[in-house]
């Protein structure tokens, strides 16, 4: 984990250290306070296993860029904010659960073991496949990107649950 000089006032790894910082003394924070530190651990959970934040080769600005067959258009990173929409569009999150949620205890202690960069680490590490997809990297994107991405998109948004629970039981389940 190296911070990224871009991220002048911090990063999800900052944003994750705040917020734990703050609800470590949750029983002294108002209720409002409490909601927006949960809230800040959800986001930054997720963005750190989001392809583009924790793995990146490119300017931040880069990369207008289209999927044709399906009739998307925008930028890299809204496609993956949007490719759980596209991969389970008639599911509930609660059957995309169901589906991604398939470890043992022993793989789940595994994947939630380490530090916030070690998670940010292994974020990085499986999403440069997301890259490998699209390489080079032009404006078209392969028409099969969203299937194609399908295994990583639900091996990170599994991932960040877990690691977002464990953060959930360290805080609260004293």
């Amino acid at each position: 984990y190296d911070p990224s000089p871009r991220a002048s006032k911090g990063d999800c790894i900052k944003g994750l250290r705040d917020a734990v910082w703050c609800l470590e003394d949750y029983r002294n924070l108002t209720d409002s306070a409490v909601v927006m530190n949960v809230r800040m651990l959800i986001h930054f959970a997720g963005d750190m296993h989001c392809p583009v934040h924790s793995y990146f080769p490119g300017p931040r600005n880069f990369w207008n860029c289209s999927i044709e067959s399906i009739g998307w258009k925008g930028q890299f990173h809204h496609l993956y904010d949007q490719i759980p929409q596209l991969l389970y569009p008639d599911s509930t999150p609660e059957e995309i659960a169901a589906h991604i949620d398939n470890c043992s205890k022993q793989e789940i202690k595994k994947i939630q073991a380490g530090t916030l960069e070690d998670w940010a680490k292994s974020a990085a590490d499986i999403n440069v496949g997301i890259y490998d997809i699209n390489a080079p990297l032009t404006e078209k994107l392969d028409p099969d990107t969203v299937e194609k991405s399908h295994k990583i998109v639900d091996i990170e948004m599994r991932n960040a649950g877990y690691r977002l629970a464990r953060l959930l039981e360290e805080l609260f389940g004293k």
